[in-house]
Formats: structure tokens, sequence, C-alpha cells
């Protein structure tokens, strides 16, 4: 929620009375920054006008000019000590146009802040709002925008020259799509791409010309790091090889030169730095290189709840600046002794939390030296790690969110004849306990051996370090089937394929002091949690039968998905990828609104998960939408009752074994685009994810 708030009398008048009012933001751009938590941007001339007597729970719609009006945020008013506040329950990332809500109407609105008295024009309003953002109106022919390269764009006819073809889209990249011409108008976009045109395909030149359009750097650099120095969204790519013609925006040509791994992969298109995100060649830093600039990863810690737009403090994210000297009270000669955190001075100005163990200089070392050690992979993680267990030689450390109870009787048994301490990091999830995932008889049998249990909420995480010079990293759970033993007794579904790979001993003590963050913020799990797990999820509906993980038939899916009573959808929800959490009879919710959500039984929803900016599990609707907030109160507390009372039954339609992160990109989208609830999919978007989820 946004503070968007004026000094005003306390109002008075009943709630809900069936007014509507309309609020007035500018500067365009710093309104949607602050409406999405970006504080990167520069807010301090950010203005809202209220209309006068706003009173509590009335619907609130947020309008800015860009240069069009165009509707950008419905809520609903809050009062406050110092004035207005307002609860947005959907954010439209494409924006709404006021002159197509206009079109809808027949008629035009009334300039913004102003307060809509008559209840049923209010209500036609909002059915034209959420009308117009489900089924935009289009750009092409009759525009709606101000925007002069509108015209522009659609009148121009041209042959398109080999090398764009050979490239494909500015954007997304595809090569298989008809491209137009943008013509580009932004000062920053121009800058970015050093030309005043480039060759989109359609469903991007159509992301270009939203009611309120997207930066082309934006959508480009979208997935892409960001600046280590400046923390901007510009990021140039380096592109080697002998390429047919100029590179498209957002690359570098390099040649034919092959990149060794040292060499810089990415740069600045904002303030020209160049880096490459590979570690292992540059050397760690000593308490002698106090006052350099160095670079390091940002620790991983949970970043204040009032912190700027979260890309910024993404665990692990590379940041280039110079260590605090005025830190702890040992002087900086701590941060090299044993200290969990160190403290950085970003070049932009920023104050980061570094694990120190990833202080580095910037220039690399000789290649022909790998201080480093080698990495191994393997696909049977149990092999790997079950014969350290017998003998760990210090304390042990297991990350796992499932458990199956025949492995953690072995766990036990080991643990007990232990003389060492053994810690289980694991999320006591009532569905995964419902559906054999995770095992209340496993843990209780962990709990009488000795170890010591923590609960993580949101944890996605398979790591294990035992001793000081053992540490795995990978895919793999604490099951039959995710250590590679296919052992029919403990299998838990269709066999895995997993991936793991066991860390140079230099990274061991790295990956230790993620885990202890982890441990930290966990919550403590005796006898009394594992019970209250077992009633829980005893009242969850059982799994349904072989084949439940959703049918791998592309081919069927794409023939059901084009039946013209299906709804294609992207649903976006916060925390971390979990394909496991869909494989099986499921739900979510929607927020609370003036009229029930459009989403039906038998549509089509793509999951994208937030924090892992990525897609990676198709659902289709069973049943809903269902009014219960009391349901969704068991799980996400009263507040989330209250704001998403209503409840979708979900089955899986395709859900892969191993995770896939599908990038919004390749759909046509952005991570801007999927702030609101859920946004519908083109038929070729919907292709596109299910293809790259059941690739092998």
């Amino acid at each position: 929620m946004t503070n968007r708030r004026e000094d005003r009398n306390e109002p008075t008048g009943d709630s809900g009375s069936g007014r509507l009012h309309l609020v007035k933001g500018g500067p365009w751009a710093q309104a949607v920054a602050a409406l999405t938590g970006d504080e990167r941007a520069n807010t301090d001339d950010l203005r809202w006008e209220f209309p006068d007597d706003v009173r509590d729970e009335e619907i609130v719609l947020s309008v800015v000019d860009v240069p069009g009006e165009v509707i950008i945020e419905i809520g609903v008013a809050e009062q406050a000590a110092d004035g207005v506040d307002v609860d947005g329950w959907q954010f439209f990332a494409d924006g709404v146009a006021v002159a197509a809500i206009e079109q809808r109407l027949g008629c035009d609105l009334p300039s913004a802040p102003v307060t809509i008295e008559d209840a049923e024009f209010a209500r036609r309003i909002i059915e034209a709002v959420e009308n117009e953002a489900e089924s935009p109106t289009s750009w092409r022919g009759a525009a709606l925008s101000a925007d002069p390269a509108t015209e522009r764009c659609t009148s121009q006819v041209r042959p398109i020259p080999p090398y764009a073809e050979f490239f494909g889209c500015a954007v997304c990249e595809r090569t298989d799509s008809e491209l137009e011409v943008h013509r580009l108008a932004e000062q920053e976009d121009l800058e970015f791409a050093e030309t005043d045109e480039v060759y989109v395909c359609v469903s991007c030149h159509d992301r270009l010309h939203t009611a309120l359009p997207p930066q082309l750097a934006e959508l480009i650099c979208a997935d892409r790091p960001l600046c280590p120095s400046c923390s901007m969204a510009r990021t140039r790519l380096f592109h080697g090889g002998m390429i047919p013609g100029p590179p498209p925006p957002g690359r570098i040509a390099t040649g034919c030169v092959i990149p060794s791994a040292a060499d810089d992969e990415y740069e600045c298109g904002s303030c020209g730095f160049a880096w490459s995100e590979q570690d292992w060649h540059f050397p760690y830093a000593t308490a002698t290189d106090q006052g350099r600039r160095l670079r390091a990863r940002l620790a991983d810690i949970p970043p204040h709840p009032d912190a700027e737009h979260p890309e910024l403090w993404w665990p692990g994210r590379l940041v280039v600046g110079r260590v605090d000297a005025e830190g702890p009270p040992a002087g900086v000669e701590a941060l090299w002794d044993g200290s969990e955190h160190a403290v950085m001075l970003g070049d932009d100005r920023r104050v980061y939390t570094v694990d120190p163990r990833t202080i580095r200089g910037l220039e690399p070392a000789s290649l022909t030296v790998d201080p480093m050690g080698s990495p191994h992979v393997t696909s049977h993680a149990g092999d790997q790690l079950f014969p350290r267990l017998r003998d760990p030689g210090g304390e042990v450390t297991l990350c796992s969110p499932y458990l199956t109870t025949k492995i953690a009787e072995r766990l036990a048994d080991l643990a007990a004849e232990s003389d060492v301490d053994w810690y289980l990091m694991t999320r006591l999830d009532p569905r995964a306990a419902a559906h054999g995932y995770l095992s209340a008889d496993g843990l209780d049998a962990l709990l009488d051996a000795g170890v010591a249990i923590r609960d993580c909420r949101g944890l996605h995480a398979k790591a294990y370090v035992v001793g000081e010079g053992f540490a795995m990293v990978g895919s793999a759970n604490l099951t039959g089937t995710g250590l590679g033993w296919d052992d029919p007794a403990d299998r838990i579904g269709y066999p895995n394929s997993e991936l793991s790979v066991v860390v140079p001993p230099a990274e061991v003590p790295v990956v230790q002091s993620m885990l202890d963050t982890w441990w930290d913020a966990g919550a403590y799990v005796d006898a009394d949690a594992v019970q209250v797990l077992r009633e829980r999820a005893a009242r969850i509906e059982p799994e349904p039968p072989e084949g439940g993980t959703g049918t791998h038939d592309v081919a069927e899916l794409l023939r059901y998905a084009t039946q013209p009573d299906v709804t294609l959808w992207v649903k976006a929800q916060d925390g971390s990828a979990v394909p496991e959490s869909w494989a099986h009879l499921a739900w979510f919710s929607s927020p609370s609104a003036t009229a029930r959500p459009t989403i039906k039984p038998g549509d089509l929803a793509v999951i994208y998960s937030r924090q892992d900016r990525g897609c990676y599990a198709i659902v289709e609707i069973l049943d809903g939408p269902e009014f219960n907030p009391d349901f969704v109160a068991e799980w996400e507390g009263e507040v989330g009752g209250r704001k998403w009372p209503w409840v979708y039954r979900t089955t899986p339609r395709l859900v892969p074994g191993a995770l896939t992160l599908v990038p919004p990109s390749s759909l046509g989208l952005t991570n801007q685009a999927l702030q609101g609830f859920a946004t519908k999919l083109s038929g070729e978007a919907f292709e596109s994810a299910a293809r790259a989820l059941a690739r092998p």
C-alpha cells in the first residue's frame, strides 16, 4: 500500500455510500514508481490531489497524465492521522486510458480530482475500467493517446533489414514473428538505443503503445542484472562473434573474440560500468584492501519492510563499493575474522550488508590459477551425502522443504550415534504433509534423535553442510526420489531428475553462513508443532490419483486452451516458486472488488513467482470464485482473509518435476505488468509458456 495523504479535517458520513472519487497524481512516472515500490526514482515532486469529503471504504480511481489521462490503480479510501490514504487492491501496469473509458461510456468523464455522486454512474465507470483492463482498446487505427509516435509507427512501411531478421525482435528476441518499426520518443530510450527506431514483433510493439507505455530499456533489461555500481536497470549485454549488421539495442558487438570466463559480460547503459557476474577468477580481498573499490555479494538477510524496490536488496546481487572502516569496535580487521556480515558503502551511495566471504577485488586473477577448486556435479545426491554423515567431523546442517519417513529414519539413526550437533531446516507446509511430501512421523523421529529443527517459512532451497569441508546444493530434497534412490517404498511421485553440486571447499563457509541466517529467522519446532502440522494436514483434501502432477501432453493442453469458452491467464504470486505446491489439488485467492472476479471454472492459469521472476506451472480452475475469507484467514491471517476473500480451487495441467522458470519477457510481459492479481494471456503467449515448461 502506498501512502498518498493530505492534511484534512476528519471526514464525516457513512462508508460504502456508492460514491466514486477520481484522484489525480503527478508527475506520472513518479506516481507509478511510488505505487510499484520502486524508490530508485526521485519522488520529491510527487503530489496527489483529492476531492473534498472522501469517506472510509469509498472507491478511489488514481489518474495520471501520460500525456493523456490514464487510470493506474483502483482502491479503497482509508482515514489516517495525517489525512486520506488509499488501500490499493488492483494496479494497472499497462494503464487504462480515460479516453477509452469515455468511448465505452459514450460520454466524457469529469476531470480529476472530482467526486462522482451518482452511484449508478459510478458503477458503470468501474465496470468500464475493469472491462478495458481485461480487453484494452487497440492503439492501431483510432489512437487513444496523444503520443505523436503512434501515427509514425502505423504509417511506416519499409523492408526489414537482414540484420534485424537475424537478431529477431529487439525486445523478446523471437525470430519467428513478423517485425514492425517502432519510433522512439523518450530521451532515455534514444540514448540507450543509440538510434531513433527499432524493429520489434507485433506483440512487443503493442506493449510499447499501451496507455502507460514502458520504456524500451525497461523491457529489454527486465531479466538482466542491475548495474553493480549505479543500481540502474540499463544493462547492455556483450555479444561475441561475427554478426550481419549492427546489434539491436541493449547489445554490444565484440567481434569474433571468444571471451574468457573473467571477461566483461555486461555494461551499464547509464554509468558505463562493465563487469562479469563470474566470481571465481576474482581474488579474495583482505583487511589491507581497506579504502579500495571492491565487489561483493549481498548477504542473505531479510530487508527492512520499508526498504526500496526489492531488486536492489536481492540476496546474492553483485554490488561495488568500499568496505566501511567505521564498522564494529574491533575495526575492519573483524570483517575477515569470523563476522557474519560486513557493511559496504556502494558506488550508488547506498549502504549494503554483504557477506565478508564474498568480498573480492575488481581485477581478475590469472586464469591459470584456480584458488577455488573444482565443483563436482552429481545426479545421485544421496551417494555423496550419506557417506559423509556417517563420520561428519563437525556439525551437520540439513536444509530441505520435503522429507519422507524412510529417509528421516535413516538420518535419525545416524544422528543418534553422532557426537556432533545436527540441525534441520524445513517448511511445515500442511499441504505437503497431506500429500506425503513431508513426513510428520519422520520429524518426530528426528526430534527423538536430538536433531534441532526450525520451520523456515518460504524455504525452497535444498542444501547440506557436513563439518567444515563439505557442502552440496541443488534440487534434491530429503526423499528417495530426490536423492537419486529410486526405491518404490519411498517414492512420493514420479521418479525425479535432480542435479546437485558439491561446492569447492573454499565456498563451504559461504553456504553455511547463508543457512545460519535462515536458521536464525526460523521458528522453533517441537513435538507440539509437529502435532499441529498433522491436524492441519488432516483437513486437506486427498491428492488426486495417479497423474495428479498434470499432463505433459502439450498438444492436448493446447487443444483445450483454444476452446472458445476457455480464458488464459497468468496468475502472479508472492514468494518463491514451489512446483510441488501446484502438483495436486490446490487453491489461490483474489482480492475484494465491487463485483465478483472474472476468472471462471475451466480457465487455465500460468503461475508466476514474483520472487523468482519466472512462470513455472500451469493449472486449471476447478471451481469458484467462492467468497470464503475464513478459509483464507486460516492460512494467511485475518488481514489476508479480508483482502483476498475469493477462493479458486485448481488442478494441475502442466507441472514439471524439476523447477523450470520461464521469464515474462518470453511471453511479451514485464515484471511490472505482473504486479496485479492476474493478467490475461494471448494464445501465442500461453503456447510459448506451455512448450517451455514441457521442454525436457
